[in-house]
């Protein structure tokens, strides 16, 4: 398997990249000139110009070609190399440059590809808010960090009531409108460092950090209002159902998280709709 630095970018920090990269060039117009003119050591510039170009960008990996083209030219230079004229080594120089740019330009060209698919797999592309599997993802680095802190944590789980007559009345389009202003409002209400995703065709959710019952049910509260405000007015008179889970020692396990705060948005819609219903549970037990 290959190592995740080398086949991911962004997984180096920027100066150890910048720091290894000039390094090597350096090392290798060491090389280029004490192998003297006969022995080409050109391609191995392209190591250290790929892993710049690569965890960088375009930007670095063009700077990164100009200083092999230096280092090149210097260590030939000193080494004894020689032209018909002076003109040639301008000539040469250029044409290297070129050499090392086209390849700094593609290796960023496809670390940018990289990466906007990840954001793309990552991304909801209705609401722009991050998708379930992304969510999963940075639950469990806040879940890990408040269990290592012994922060507490919240989970809200949140349902649209009345959105079926939006769509079969207005039409999808109206709905996926409405699903827009929902994902616009929650990221306007909530703090940051909260963590909101759509999970599912009207339901969302929101990571609430370092957050007990009490903090909890204020945001939520004044969310659910903002959100029956807005959308009440559509056919049905869409309103917000809000279950939470508090855990004062955040969980192993995302999915039973998920679950516990499903159930409380389950017992929010039994209550009638339109109310917010959260609940104080341990990393085991849960508590009404």
């Amino acid at each position: 398997m290959s190592p995740r630095w080398l086949t991911n970018p962004n997984t180096m920090p920027a100066p150890r990249v910048v720091a290894v990269s000039t390094v090597g060039i350096a090392l290798i117009g060491l090389v280029d000139y004490y192998s003297g003119t006969e022995y080409r050591v050109l391609p191995l510039y392209y190591v250290p110009l790929s892993l710049l170009a690569w965890h960088l960008g375009r930007a670095w990996g063009l700077g990164g070609a100009a200083l092999c083209a230096v280092a090149w030219i210097s260590s030939n230079y000193w080494a004894g190399l020689l032209y018909s004229g002076e003109w040639v080594w301008f000539i040469n120089f250029g044409m290297q440059f070129v050499s090392f740019a086209v390849v700094a330009v593609l290796f960023a060209a496809v670390r940018d590809a990289l990466l906007h698919a990840e954001d793309a797999g990552r991304t909801d592309h209705l609401t722009l808010l991050i998708n379930a599997r992304a969510f999963s993802e940075e639950a469990g680095r806040i879940l890990a960090l408040g269990r290592r802190h012994h922060h507490p944590v919240t989970l809200a789980y949140i349902d649209l009531d009345n959105f079926k007559v939006v769509n079969d009345t207005l039409g999808h389009h109206r709905g996926d409108d409405m699903l827009r202003a929902t994902a616009d409002l929650i990221r306007r209400t909530i703090r940051t460092g909260d963590i909101p995703a759509r999970v599912g065709g009207d339901e969302f959710l929101v990571l609430l950090p370092e957050t007990g019952p009490d903090g909890a049910r204020t945001l939520l509260e004044r969310l659910r209002l903002s959100l029956s405000d807005a959308l009440g007015p559509a056919p049905g008179r869409v309103t917000v159902s809000i279950g939470a889970v508090s855990f004062l020692e955040p969980p192993m396990d995302i999915a039973e998280l998920i679950r516990q705060a499903d159930a409380m948005m389950y017992l929010a819609k039994a209550a009638g709709k339109d109310r917010v219903v959260v609940s104080v549970a341990s990393a085991h037990v849960m508590k009404p």
